[in-house]
């Protein structure tokens, strides 16, 4: 229920960490031309080395994935069922960015980790990650009052 309430909480903003036994999406082939393939709805291996590119084809081409609606005018967000991933427009300054956010339950406590891959400007990335940590915070902090009540 707790681990519920976070997700949706999570949702009602729209705005993790990589876990062992992840397998990494498949590459475009150089040179690939025509339809894209869908990856299946495994867990993304969200490595900012695999680059911008990379990365945002992986997210976009999954298997079940939803376009969240009211991610702002400088965020396109997407859920796939694992994560939730906010990827930043070209009017945002930290653009180009990816945040993964996941909730994860790690020794009987519910907790949101998000993790970022910025591509731009580094002040501007390392400002939206401080904004999406207090938010996780925040959003931990109202669910874990939510349940005292």
């Amino acid at each position: 229920m707790y681990k519920t309430v976070a997700v949706s909480m999570i949702l009602a903003v729209t705005m993790g960490s990589v876990h062992a036994d992840e397998q990494r999406c498949g590459t475009v082939p150089e040179g690939h031309i025509g339809e894209i393939p869908e990856w299946p709805n495994t867990p993304v291996n969200f490595a900012c080395e695999r680059g911008i590119s990379e990365l945002t084809l992986c997210i976009l081409n999954r298997q079940g994935i939803e376009w969240l609606p009211n991610a702002g005018a400088d965020f396109v967000a997407i859920d796939d069922g694992d994560s939730i991933y906010a990827l930043t427009r070209d009017t945002h300054p930290a653009h180009p960015m990816i945040v993964r956010r996941k909730v994860i339950e790690e020794d009987g406590q519910v907790s949101i980790r998000s993790t970022g891959c910025g591509y731009g400007d580094k002040a501007a990335s390392d400002e939206l990650m401080a904004q999406y940590k207090e938010l996780d915070a925040s959003i931990i902090d109202t669910a874990s009052q939510d349940q005292s009540d």
